[in-house]
């Protein structure tokens, strides 16, 4: 039996693994629906990704400019 090749596959099988990957995600204002950041993210490379929402710098100061207004009517 020497010199003769075994017939059983000695390989592993190694179990597939997901490598996290870095996907650029738009920031989306909910307020005017401009894009204003793109954000990265480390997501495994199956996963769908979409958009994320929040509040542009824009839309941010025109809100705390309002804000203030009302609490100035308050006193």
């Amino acid at each position: 039996m020497s010199g003769e090749h075994d017939d059983q596959d000695s390989t592993q099988k190694i179990p597939r693994m997901e490598f996290p990957e870095k996907k650029l995600i738009p920031v989306v204002c909910s307020w005017c629906k401009k894009i204003y950041k793109l954000s990265s993210w480390q997501v495994s490379q199956s996963k769908r990704t979409g958009v994320s929402h929040g509040v542009c710098p824009e839309c941010l100061a025109k809100f705390e400019m309002e804000q203030q207004k009302i609490e100035q009517k308050k006193k």
